[in-house]
C-alpha cells in the first residue's frame, strides 16, 4: 500500500524494552514518566507511512482496524456546545456535564454503516488539548484549569490495560471478561460491550491524531505495558495515581491513517472512536509545520514589536524571505502558511500606515492587522476535545 505522506511519530527507544517482571513472556518500557507526553529525551522518533482519510480510497472497518470515524451532524446539542467551547478555548463549568450527557444514550453513525451506540460517558478524562504547528507548547492562563490545557501526545500509545490499573482496581479483575478488547495477554472478541475513546477535533491543520491499524501491529513484540503517574492530569490522589498503559515499538510494517482535513468549518462534521484498550493512536508532525512554526512565531515577534512601537524590528521580521516549503505539504496547511504569508506581507507593505500613529492602540490600521495576525496564528493551533465511554458497536 503506497503512503500518502509521511509523518514523524515518537515510539519507544529499543533499547529501553525490558522483559516484564510481572507477567512471564510479556515486555515493558522501562522508562516511567509524569505524562507520557514530556518524554522527549527518550522517545524514538520515526518517518510513518500514513494514510489520509480525506481521500476516500480506503475502508475504515472498527472491528478489523480499531478505529473509525462518527458522523456528529445529527446531534445538534453537540454542535451547539462544541461551537461554543471551541470559541472560548477551555471547559467552563457544567462544560464537561453538558457533553456528557449531549453524548451519552446518543447513537451515531459510522463510516461503514454500522452504528455506534454510546452507553455512558466517563467524567474523568475528559481533555482539551492544543499544540501549535510542530509541537509548539501553546501559552495558557493560569485560570485555564488542568484538563483543558493538554498539549498533544506526540508519543505513540494505547490509553489503557484491560488487565491493569485502574481497571483492576475499579472492575475487581473483572474487565477483561466484560470488554471486548485485544491485548498481548488475550482476547475477548465475544463481547458486545467496548470501552472507547471519542476523539473529536475543534480544528486541526497541524499534529493531527494518527491511528494504527491494529492488523498491521506485531502485539507480542511491539506493544509493551508502560506505567504513567497521571495525578496532576486527572486530579487523583496519590493512592490512585497509577494508571497502566501501553507504549509501543516501530516498525516499518505498521500502517496508520490521519485526516488532513477535519472540521474545518462551522460544522463538526465527524469525530474518531477507537478502542481505548490498546489502540495504538499519537499526533504526527507533518511535512511542512517546521516552516509553519517558524511563520508562526515570526508573527508573533512581529506583534511584540508593534505592540512596544520597535518599528525597525517590526520591519527586520517583516523582510525576512519566505520559505521553501516540501513537496508533499497537506492542502490545509500550505493554504495556512500561505496566509500567514500574506500578513507578513501586508505588514511589511503597510509599516508606514501602522506606525504613523505611534504606538495609539485605538489605530485602525493596528487594530486590523493585529486582528489578522492573531486570525492566522490560531488557525495553526490544533486543538481538540477527548473523552472515553462505554459503548456498542453493531
Amino acid at each position: 500500500m503506497v503512503a500518502d505522506i509521511q509523518g514523524v511519530m515518537g515510539f519507544v527507544l529499543p533499547k529501553d524494552v525490558v522483559p516484564d517482571s510481572e507477567r512471564k513472556g510479556r515486555l515493558r518500557a522501562k522508562t516511567e514518566s509524569k505524562d507520557y507526553s514530556e518524554v522527549s529525551e527518550v522517545v524514538d522518533f520515526q518517518h510513518c507511512d500514513m494514510h489520509d482519510m480525506n481521500s476516500g480510497e480506503y475502508d475504515i472497518d472498527f472491528f478489523k482496524m480499531g478505529f473509525d470515524k462518527v458522523d456528529l451532524r445529527d446531534n445538534q446539542v453537540l454542535q451547539s456546545l462544541l461551537g461554543k467551547i471551541k470559541t472560548q478555548g477551555f471547559f467552563e463549568k457544567g462544560d464537561i456535564k453538558d457533553m456528557r450527557k449531549a453524548i451519552a444514550g446518543s447513537v451515531f453513525r459510522l463510516s461503514n454503516g454500522k452504528r455506534l451506540r454510546m452507553l455512558y460517558v466517563a467524567g474523568e478524562g475528559m481533555l482539551i488539548r492544543s499544540s501549535g504547528p510542530n509541537n509548539l507548547a501553546i501559552q495558557h492562563g493560569e485560570s485555564v484549569p488542568t484538563h483543558s490545557k493538554q498539549a498533544a501526545a506526540s508519543m505513540v500509545h494505547g490509553d489503557q490495560d484491560v488487565y491493569g490499573f485502574p481497571l483492576k482496581r475499579i472492575m475487581k479483575g473483572l474487565a477483561p471478561w466484560i470488554f471486548r478488547h485485544h491485548s498481548p495477554d488475550g482476547h475477548n472478541h465475544l463481547s458486545p460491550v467496548n470501552l472507547v475513546n471519542i476523539w473529536i477535533p475543534l480544528q486541526q491543520i497541524n499534529m493531527p491524531l494518527c491511528l494504527m491499524d491494529r492488523s498491521t501491529l506485531d502485539r507480542h513484540n511491539h506493544q509493551l505495558r508502560f506505567e504513567i503517574n497521571v495525578q496532576d492530569t486527572l486530579e487523583r490522589n496519590a493512592a490512585h495515581a497509577r494508571n497502566d498503559i501501553w507504549a509501543f515499538l516501530h516498525d516499518p510494517k505498521q500502517q496508520w491513517y490521519f485526516s488532513s482535513e477535519m472540521n474545518g468549518g462551522s460544522v463538526f462534521e465527524n469525530a474518531y472512536v477507537f478502542d481505548t484498550l490498546g489502540m495504538a493512536h499519537g499526533a504526527a508532525v507533518l511535512p511542512g509545520e517546521k516552516q509553519a512554526e517558524q511563520y508562526f512565531l515570526r508573527i508573533l515577534d512581529c506583534q511584540k514589536a508593534l505592540k512596544e512601537g520597535n518599528r525597525e524590528m517590526f520591519n527586520i521580521l517583516a523582510k525576512k524571505p519566505t520559505l521553501e516549503l516540501p513537496a508533499n505539504i497537506t492542502r490545509p496547511l500550505a493554504k495556512a502558511i500561505a496566509n500567514m504569508e500574506a500578513v507578513l506581507a501586508t505588514a511589511l507593505k503597510n509599516t508606514e500606515i501602522i506606525f504613523a500613529k505611534g504606538t495609539n492602540e485605538s489605530s485602525h490600521e493596528r487594530k486590523e492587522w493585529m486582528q489578522q495576525a492573531d486570525a492566522v496564528r490560531n488557525t495553526l493551533i490544533r486543538k481538540s476535545i477527548e473523552l472515553r465511554g462505554v459503548g456498542i458497536v453493531y
